[in-house]
């Protein structure tokens, strides 16, 4: 069956999200849209327990800004790391408190949002390297942020995502630390090839097209010799990921980069992972950031961050969390999903 929009989410894209396109994409342009849009469809912040800001001295020169998110003042709380979409060129802490503070309050975590270097000013591999060190030093210091240094989680949305999971693919297991504990991603960006059938199937009309991608990923890349399959910039193409933790997974069923993520979940059931997948009906790329307008991403939030939650729980009564086991992949399973 042909996917179809949800009529909350066409109304958006008539009303709102109508990208540049042409000589029209400037980062100057794609930077204030991202601030616009987080501000005029984010919703209403939800109030946590304590919002911080802070910087993290991983360099004097150019220290990391962070901001830290608690739903509650216990300490040994699970921590998830999580880094902002906007294709590598936009994206704040500020564009997407929101988000944030959704998922804060839904996964019971301290969520806290890496300020990370954007392209074209800092090209791969800058943000990835600043992203490895920031969850790195999160890690060797979770119990300043009032959490348990075994249950931290690496998170994040589009670009964000795709720099979560190839962090994920080389933190390595013999720091001393902790292993990361988990591993969620919201319609990640993983595959430069830009080939798969939902790439033609939701190329324009949708908000994020494939040109718009293609601009995204000549920006990030910056050297266009560059082998964009190495899993560094391509980790949906990792050909080892048996070491990645468990992982949790949201994709857009109209989004050029659905296929992609069912792809990865494959890989990662071949590989003998476990994950979670759900890919939400009707929705776009980019959804998940309008919860104030659409009632789809304000369910899908509540499902994803009360999934992560489960994750980090230790308590295996609450490990399901009202999922079905029709929406966990357990190893060699894989079935595409479609949220009730």
């Amino acid at each position: 069956m042909p996917a179809v929009l949800l009529p909350e989410v066409k109304k958006l894209l008539t009303s709102h999200l109508t990208p540049p396109s042409g000589a029209a994409f400037t980062v100057a342009g794609a930077r204030a849209g991202n601030v616009r849009l987080g501000a005029l469809l984010g919703g209403d912040p939800i109030p946590l327990a304590r919002v911080d800001d802070r910087k993290l001295p991983l360099d004097n020169a150019n220290p990391l800004n962070i901001r830290i998110y608690r739903p509650r003042h216990d300490a040994d709380q699970p921590i998830v790391v999580y880094l902002h979409g906007g294709g590598w060129i936009s994206g704040t802490p500020d564009a997407y408190d929101p988000l944030c503070r959704a998922l804060a309050h839904h996964s019971k975590a301290v969520v806290i949002s890496v300020d990370y270097p954007l392209a074209p000013e800092h090209p791969f591999p800058e943000s990835l390297m600043a992203c490895r060190a920031a969850i790195n030093w999160i890690r060797r210091n979770a119990v300043a942020f009032g959490g348990d240094p075994a249950q931290v989680a690496i998170a994040g949305d589009s670009a964000g995502a795709n720099l979560a999971a190839a962090a994920a693919l080389d933190l390595g297991q013999d720091d001393g630390l902790p292993p990361v504990a988990h591993l969620a991603l919201i319609y990640p960006i993983l595959d430069a090839r830009m080939n798969t059938a939902s790439y033609h199937a939701f190329a324009e009309g949708n908000y994020l097209t494939a040109a718009s991608m293609t601009r995204y990923w000549d920006l990030y890349i910056g050297d266009q010799t560059r082998d964009r399959t190495h899993p560094d910039i391509s980790p949906g193409l990792a050909v080892d990921v048996s070491a990645l933790p468990a992982t949790t997974i949201l994709a857009a069923e109209c989004d050029p980069l659905r296929d992609e993520a069912l792809a990865f979940v494959a890989r990662l059931a071949k590989g003998g992972v476990e994950v979670t997948l759900r890919s939400w009906p009707g929705v776009i790329h980019g959804f998940l950031r309008f919860l104030g307008p659409l009632a789809s991403a304000r369910a899908a939030i509540c499902w994803f961050g009360s999934a992560l939650g489960a994750a980090l729980s230790d308590d295996d009564r609450d490990a399901h969390n009202g999922l079905s086991e029709r929406d966990r992949i357990r190893t060699p399973t894989f079935v595409r999903f479609q949220a009730p």
